[in-house]
């Protein structure tokens, strides 16, 4: 009988370590630094670790953090180029905007119109016309101003920093976005201003964080084993 549970326990303490080589075979395949990270962060020693667990648990625990691991979005996504106007992008050598992971980065706007001259009425005005390009652009991601986190104003006569602040702020409701600013002479188009902003994309924890996925995973093992 104890040679019995003896050679049982053998074969379970060698199905483990298989399936330990497993996960970490793919974590060098794959190239995906997710799938150690999942050991990493929660055990010093896969091996060992796992039989911290009750014998049901053991046995199925490194498959099911092998397929949270391979479900866990990637953070090394490709980037996506941004263009309102496809008939305008054709002869615009940049993209309105570029998504890479969860920032949205705006390319610097002058008040410009949808014919691409500059709007009349001076620095107010062409503030205006730039929230206006602007909330264009981060619409195509279901965003608003409330996302922009950083901007960059360029401005040709820094003496109007008042009238400019006056107007920016009007924008803004909630908490300010951090900002550089600087007297920049020499605009494109002869622009009075030019405003460089960045959106973060809101996600969402559960899908995104993969700590707090394998915490649930792990809170419920523990429930049940």
């Amino acid at each position: 009988m104890l040679a019995r549970r003896d050679g049982r326990r053998r074969l379970t303490q060698k199905k483990l370590v298989t399936f330990t080589s497993l996960i970490e075979r793919l974590s060098v395949t794959l190239g995906d630094a997710s799938i150690s990270f999942f050991y990493q962060q929660y055990y010093e020693s896969p091996r060992q670790s796992l039989f911290n667990f009750q014998p049901k648990a053991r046995m199925i625990m490194p498959v099911l953090l092998l397929v949270l691991a391979l479900a866990a979005p990637r953070s090394q996504a490709d980037p996506e180029f941004i263009q309102v106007d496809p008939v305008r992008s054709m002869t615009q050598p940049f993209s309105d905007a570029v998504v890479i992971g969860d920032l949205m980065i705006l390319s610097g706007q002058v008040g410009t119109n949808a014919s691409d001259q500059l709007v009349k009425g001076g620095l107010v005005a062409e503030t205006h016309q730039i929230f206006a390009n602007m909330r264009a652009i981060l619409k195509t991601r279901n965003l608003d101003l409330s996302h922009i986190v950083k901007c960059t104003v360029m401005m040709d006569d820094i003496s109007q920093w008042g009238a400019f602040n006056q107007v920016y702020l009007s924008y803004f409701d909630g908490p300010k976005p951090a900002r550089s600013a600087f007297g920049a002479d020499g605009l494109a188009l002869d622009a009075r201003l030019e405003l460089e902003c960045w959106a973060k994309i809101p996600t969402e924890p559960d899908e995104t964080d993969p700590v707090s996925s394998l915490d649930r995973l792990l809170k419920i093992f523990e429930a049940l084993f």
